[in-house]
C-alpha cells in the first residue's frame, strides 16, 4: 500500500511576483524527495491580494547536494503568476507518495 507524506506548508515572503512573472524556490533536504511522486501546489496568502490570483507550479528537478552518500535531495520549484495582480506571499504545499 502506498503511503503519503505531507510536509508543512512553506510560506515565502520574497520578492513580489508580478503578474506574468516567476520566482524560484527550493525545498529540502529530505529523504522522501528522492523517490516516489512529489506533488506541489502554490497558493497566495488570503488577505494580502484582492482580485484575480492564479499561480502555476513547475517542478524543475530533484537535485542531490553533493557526491556524499548520506546527503538527502532537494527539489527546485518555479512558481509562475498567471493572474493579473502581483503576489507578495506564496504558500507551497508539498507532499510525496511512496510506493
Amino acid at each position: 500500500m502506498a503511503s503519503v507524506q505531507m510536509f508543512n506548508a512553506f510560506i515565502f515572503n520574497t520578492i513580489t511576483i508580478p503578474a506574468g512573472g516567476a520566482q524560484g524556490y527550493w525545498v529540502g533536504p529530505s529523504p522522501a524527495l528522492g523517490s516516489g511522486t512529489v506533488t506541489v501546489t502554490a497558493h497566495s496568502q488570503p488577505g494580502f491580494v484582492t482580485g484575480d490570483m492564479i499561480l502555476g507550479v513547475e517542478l524543475l528537478k530533484t537535485r542531490w547536494p553533493g557526491a556524499g552518500g548520506g546527503q538527502n535531495p532537494f527539489i527546485d520549484i518555479t512558481v509562475r503568476n498567471h493572474g493579473t495582480n502581483s503576489c507578495p506571499f506564496v504558500r507551497l504545499m508539498v507532499s510525496t507518495v511512496q510506493p
